[in-house]
């Protein structure tokens, strides 16, 4: 990759990060309810990977709240989410003010990915 100013960076979602410093954020965070049944059935991956909670959606709580300060005016927050969360992450989105710009639809025709604006 010939690129000049990326970076990785390894932080407890974006504290490290400060005030309108970033321009986009790609984020596939863990977003399974703690009950989900999907768990009996995976062997390999650890569970704080990929359990957020027992709605699914508490990281994205911090996510989009935190991004909203760090993000640079006309920044980007694009974000995948399970099956059955997009119009709760939606409503998320909108109740932190960020516009919801695009939905990624998956191969199965369902909703999987979220663009949002500052």
């Amino acid at each position: 990759m010939d690129c000049k100013n990326l970076y990785l960076i390894q932080s407890d979602w974006l504290k490290c990060f400060q005030k309108n410093s970033i321009d986009i954020i790609l984020a596939n965070p863990p977003y399974l309810r703690s009950s989900d049944p999907h768990l009996n059935s995976l062997q390999w991956e650890p569970e704080n990977a990929l359990v957020s909670g027992d709605t699914g959606i508490e990281c994205f709580e911090e996510i989009f709240s935190q991004s909203k300060s760090i993000l640079k005016k006309d920044g980007f927050l694009i974000v995948e989410h399970g099956y059955d969360q997009h119009r709760d992450l939606v409503d998320l989105a909108t109740n932190v003010n960020l516009r919801v710009i695009d939905s990624i639809i998956d191969y199965q025709k369902i909703p999987r990915c979220l663009v949002l604006g500052t």
